[in-house]
């Protein structure tokens, strides 16, 4: 049986802000039970039961207990959330993600729970359709058509040894591509170098690479 949330008024807000900017919004209680999943992520993933922990089936499952960790961790500690994880489409296919959760304290300081927004890098590239046209024209693009297509599946999910199969080539090669392309891009990690390269105008997530 769900839970009936006793909604506050900053619960209220950031529910109404979620649904008029059509971001992935959630809200979880102290407990770390989620009472809140806007409808945009439930158009993302095509999942309708994701409340308490429901959410963790959208992700990707080599992701989740890493993803969980985290958030309970963050929870527990009553601290700012941040992870990556692979976030699934309706589909089936996967879209690289980062989400940001801030601990929510009563006025008189008792925590009563975490508000947070996932953006996906498909999110990503349609609010940074713009960079084409604001590019100067003499923009070089930096990264190899190779690790263009490296980063074009970590996008979509895979793993070092999935694009390899997929691009007939070793797994220490693909690590290696992707080492040099978040070298190039000034990225801290895998999902900062697809969101880098997404913000350059390097990759055009409208191609799908997805089987």
């Amino acid at each position: 049986m769900q839970r009936v949330p006793d909604w506050t008024e900053p619960q209220r807000l950031f529910r109404a802000l979620m649904e008029n900017s059509r971001l992935l919004g959630w809200i979880c209680e102290a407990d770390g039970y989620c009472i809140y999943l806007s409808s945009a992520w439930q158009e993302f993933t095509g999942s309708e039961n994701g409340l308490g922990i429901g959410w963790l089936n959208a992700i990707h499952p080599a992701d989740r207990v890493p993803t969980y960790r985290a958030f309970t961790d963050a929870n527990f500690s009553q601290t700012e959330y941040k992870v990556d994880y692979r976030l699934e489409r309706p589909d089936g296919s996967y879209s690289m993600a980062m989400a940001h959760g801030s601990p929510h304290f009563a006025a008189d300081g008792q925590y009563i729970g975490m508000f947070g927004i996932t953006t996906t890098v498909h999110q990503y590239a349609a609010q940074a359709d713009f960079v084409a046209t604001v590019l100067p024209p003499e923009h070089k693009r930096i990264l190899s058509d190779r690790e263009r297509e490296v980063l074009q599946l970590v996008a979509q999910g895979y793993t070092d040894g999935t694009a390899a199969t997929r691009l007939g080539i070793a797994e220490s090669t693909v690590s290696g591509h992707m080492k040099h392309a978040a070298l190039k891009l000034g990225a801290l990690s895998r999902s900062h170098a697809v969101f880098q390269a997404v913000r350059l105008n390097e990759l055009d997530l409208t191609v799908s690479s997805h089987p």
